[in-house]
């Protein structure tokens, strides 16, 4: 998320709330995500028309596609997370990316090394496996376990995003107030000649 310079100073200048900026933009992406994949979905139609190899029908393909959504939620969910504590988009990104990667590398090698096989249980790709919608049919569970962990995900963002302290260039996180009132009754015991510790 912009912090630093531009439209977004213009925009945490207006009496907007934090938590909706966070709010209506996972909520803008999530609907370009989902427009998206019903195009995917419609893709398919159009091509199944043109092969008579393909013996998935419509509705086990859009429940698929479906079961998919919740895994492109949760992570734009963490990717809001890290833009909101992390000092700027480079390092958000780095850390989604990494998350990815690390993700894909856990389902695929548990899937791959028999005595690791139980450790695809922390991955979120083999949560939402469209594979496994194909095989057995759309599993409500499975997604809405996923759905309500990008929910949590975006709680945490929007919790983050309302105490970090922009003025500062995006590079720390707001203290609560009552640390901050401790903080100063501490400072104001302290002897006039006493060193103050600095942060």
């Amino acid at each position: 998320m912009k912090r630093r310079v531009g439209p977004f100073e213009l925009l945490l200048a207006q009496p907007v709330k934090r938590y909706r900026l966070v709010i209506e933009k996972a909520a803008g992406i999530a609907l370009a995500l989902t427009a998206a994949s019903v195009l995917s979905w419609l893709g398919f139609v159009v091509a199944k028309q043109f092969s008579s190899t393909l013996a998935v029908t419509n509705l086990r393909c859009a429940e698929a596609v479906l079961a998919e959504l919740p895994l492109t939620f949760l992570y734009l969910a963490l990717a809001l997370a890290a833009s909101s504590v992390l000092p700027n988009r480079a390092a958000a990104s780095m850390a989604c990316i990494g998350l990815v990667i690390a993700d894909f590398f856990i389902n695929t090698i548990s899937a791959a090394v028999k005595s690791i096989s139980n450790l695809h249980v922390i991955s979120p790709i083999y949560w939402s496996d469209s594979s496994h919608v194909l095989l057995h049919g759309f599993d409500p569970l499975r997604a809405g376990g996923m759905v309500v962990l990008a929910a949590a995900v975006l709680a945490a963002a929007v919790f983050a995003f309302e105490r970090r302290d922009l003025s500062s260039g995006g590079r720390e996180i707001a203290k609560p107030r009552f640390l901050r009132r401790h903080r100063s009754a501490n400072h104001e015991a302290l002897p006039p000649d006493s060193p103050v510790e600095t942060v």
